[in-house]
């Protein structure tokens, strides 16, 4: 009976230890999954974070470039209003000017006729030498004045160019210079140290070849009607004549042309800056309707490009559309390395809070250099967002 109940309790034993190890083994196991649970779970928060906040850095970059664009065409709305009401106040003065040369004309040819009138026989020839001399004055007075009013509008016009062509270098030199700081920002953010950009780079390769495109600033012809970016340009061409335009291309990776005939058939050939009246047989590029031109190609330069438009038909109506596509600056991708996981795991509310914090830090540091009415225009126009 001792054996026997000593058998029983070894199988009792082994039973138990069998037992334990089955209890240890799955305990075990579920504390894997929820380690791994833990980890996934942060992994997602992280992914969502920083999506958001690059979203969000989109987004604002959007707002403000709205808003300058907005401010800008405003303050030349204004200047164009001053340059019109000072214009036309000076054509007012000129008028009043011209109204009292006329009475004082006037005046004077009455007291001519009132002496002729007096001394009729003999004064009768110097009244007439002296009236010959005033038209003649008067002749000499219109002829000056119209060749010093041709020379202020030619005078004028020049200005305006040349206040335009500055202008347009200034902004190419800014956004050259945004395009320089955020790719320094992402190698920053990468590496922790201020290099200048790699040239393997997609974005800073793409900088550098818009850089390094030639500009045409000089409209060699005049004649062509200029259409601007995203702008139709309607015509008529008879058979075998041309109609030229011109488009003034800013910084572009690729322009695109399109030619639709609404009556007849046309063709259209394009030369670059250096040919400003393209031909069926001297063009740059040409491909019937469509062609899209690259800022890689050699031929490719800023500026002037002008279009010749070959009517085909007895009759031939058309419409031109171009349009180009500006350089963007390259999207900063936050790179950050895994680091332990931690047993305290923040939920997706925590960490929609804290993106919400970090992107009204980032829209107060944007915001940082520009003017109160630039502020003001931002918060009334994006303040739903």
């Amino acid at each position: 009976l001792r054996l026997k109940n000593e058998r029983s309790k070894a199988t009792e034993m082994r039973r138990l230890e069998k037992q334990l190890t089955v209890m240890l083994g799955q305990r075990q196991e579920h504390q894997e999954l929820a380690d791994a649970f833990e980890r996934k779970e942060a992994a997602r928060l992280h992914n969502l974070e920083s999506r958001v906040l690059a979203t969000a850095e989109q987004r604002i970059d959007a707002q403000i470039r709205h808003i300058e664009k907005t401010m800008k065409q405003e303050t030349m709305y204004k200047q164009r209003q001053e340059e019109e009401h000072q214009r036309r106040v000076a054509r007012e003065q000129e008028a009043l000017r011209i109204l009292g040369e006329n009475r004082e004309r006037r005046k004077e040819k009455i007291m001519i006729q009132t002496e002729i009138a007096k001394v009729k026989a003999e004064t009768q020839e110097l009244s007439r030498k002296q009236r010959l001399r005033s038209e003649e004055y008067s002749k000499e007075l219109i002829l000056q004045r119209l060749e010093r009013d041709e020379a202020r509008i030619k005078e004028e016009k020049e200005r305006k160019k040349i206040l335009e062509l500055e202008r347009h270098k200034i902004w190419c030199e800014q956004q050259v210079d945004r395009l320089v700081l955020a790719q320094l920002a992402e190698n920053f953010d990468k590496s922790g140290k201020l290099e200048m950009p790699n040239a393997a780079s997609k974005g800073i390769e793409d900088l550098i070849r818009v850089q390094g495109v030639p500009m045409a600033e000089e409209d060699l012809n005049e004649e062509a009607m200029l259409i601007d970016n995203g702008e139709q340009g309607v015509g008529q061409v008879g058979k075998g004549k041309y109609a030229y335009f011109k488009v003034f291309v800013t910084e572009a990776k690729m322009v695109k042309f399109e030619l639709k005939a609404t009556l007849g058939h046309a063709t259209m050939y394009i030369g670059n800056g250096h040919l400003p009246k393209p031909t069926k047989s001297d063009y740059t590029w040409s491909k019937g309707v469509k062609c899209s031109i690259f800022h890689v190609d050699q031929s490719f330069n800023l500026g002037y490009m002008y279009v010749a438009v070959l009517g085909a038909g007895p009759s031939n109506s058309f419409a031109l559309t171009v349009t180009w596509e500006d350089v963007e600056s390259p999207n900063v991708t936050q790179v950050s390395k895994t680091s332990a996981m931690t047993p305290d795991i923040p939920d997706e509310k925590k960490i929609l809070a804290k993106c919400k914090e970090q992107i009204d830090k980032m829209k107060e540091d944007k915001l940082a250099d520009k003017s109160p009415e630039f502020k003001a225009r931002f918060n009334s126009s994006f303040s739903a967002h």
